[in-house]
């Protein structure tokens, strides 16, 4: 456990001060940017513009953490492979203390763009107890997005520098292609592989404000088997991935 928590801090070193960059970058959007918008160029009200920017807010930072600061943490380590070749952890706790590390940023920045919902006027209406709700639901989404497309990076990334070692430059273009061809294929998976154990999100979404009126959410069901059995074969791409990072970069 002392190793992992070195490994967080390692992180923490390299990545600490583009994280209080990326939060001065943060409040400045969410109470700064929509005074300025409204005086300048939008006839909307500063609310519906804090609204949007709280939105952006949350784009931006899993933007900047996976592809600037997981990937760019990645690249950095296989650039000074002697760190790779004689760590004495293995390269699945590497990676996964920069994942971790990324995945604790992502939510302190986007738990501090939330509060911007508090000041949206009539964008949002809703008891603390709903806004709470809200909130556990909104950082829920965001990790498991963040999850989902950090180990979808690290495979292709695997397969870039898989690519790299045939074909050079020309591996960056292949693996976007084949990126294209996943997001694809990806949308005529069906939804429900495995339905058993329903679990119905109804409660949930009966406990959100109202946003502008509108319904922003609509209840589904969600299958417990379905999502454990997501939950392994998402732990063992991981693995998998890094282990084959470790075997190209150790060749």
């Amino acid at each position: 456990m002392k190793a992992f928590i070195g490994l967080l801090k390692k992180e923490r070193f390299a990545y600490l001060g583009t994280g209080i960059g990326l939060l001065g970058a943060v409040l400045i959007l969410i109470w700064l940017a929509p005074i300025a918008i409204h005086r300048y160029f939008d006839s909307t009200s500063i609310h519906h513009n804090r609204y949007v920017l709280v939105v952006v807010c949350f784009l931006l930072i899993i933007m900047v953490g996976l592809l600037y600061q997981f990937m760019g943490s990645l690249n950095r380590d296989i650039n000074k492979r002697e760190l790779w070749l004689h760590n004495q952890q293995s390269i699945v706790k590497l990676i996964f203390a920069k994942a971790v590390y990324q995945g604790i940023q992502t939510i302190l920045l986007c738990s501090v763009s939330f509060i911007g919902f508090f000041f949206v006027g009539e964008e949002i209406v809703g008891s603390m107890k709903q806004m709470l709700v809200f909130y556990m639901f909104s950082m829920y989404v965001l990790l498991a997005a963040y999850a989902l497309f950090s180990l979808i990076l690290l495979c292709f990334f695997a397969l870039n520098i898989q690519l790299n070692r045939y074909i050079g430059k020309l591996s960056g273009f292949i693996t976007f292609i084949g990126g294209i061809a996943f997001i694809s294929l990806s949308g005529d998976t069906p939804s429900h592989l495995l339905p058993f154990w329903k679990i119905s999100t109804e409660p949930i979404i009966a406990n959100l404000p109202q946003f502008n009126n509108e319904t922003i959410f609509m209840a589904q069901e969600f299958y417990l088997v379905q999502g454990l059995a997501y939950l392994l074969f998402f732990i063992f791409l991981f693995v998998l991935a890094c282990k084959w990072i470790e075997r190209v970069i150790t060749r």
